[in-house]
C-alpha cells in the first residue's frame, strides 16, 4: 500500500507539471513587479502576434514555448 492510498490520494502526482506551474507562477510574480498593466498588455499582444507568424498550427515545441510566455503574462495581468 503506498502512502498516497492512505491519505486518500489514489491518482499519480505528475511532479513536472507541478514544477512547470510553480515556476510559471515566479515568472508572473516577476513580471507583475516589473511592468505597468499597459506593458504587460502591449508584451502580451506582442507575443500573441509572434506566435501567429511563428508557431506551427498544429502544435509542438514552439507553439508551446509560446503558450507558457502567454501564461506568464496572462498570470501577470
Amino acid at each position: 500500500m503506498k502512502h498516497t492510498d492512505l491519505l486518500g490520494f489514489n491518482q499519480d502526482i505528475d511532479i513536472d507539471n507541478l514544477l512547470k506551474e510553480a515556476s510559471c507562477r515566479q515568472k508572473s510574480q516577476e513580471l507583475a513587479d516589473s511592468y505597468s498593466t499597459e506593458e504587460l498588455q502591449d508584451r502580451l499582444d506582442q507575443i500573441m502576434r509572434d506566435m501567429e507568424q511563428e508557431a506551427e498550427p498544429e502544435g509542438g515545441p514552439i507553439a508551446d514555448m509560446y503558450a507558457d510566455e502567454m501564461d506568464a503574462y496572462e498570470g501577470a495581468l
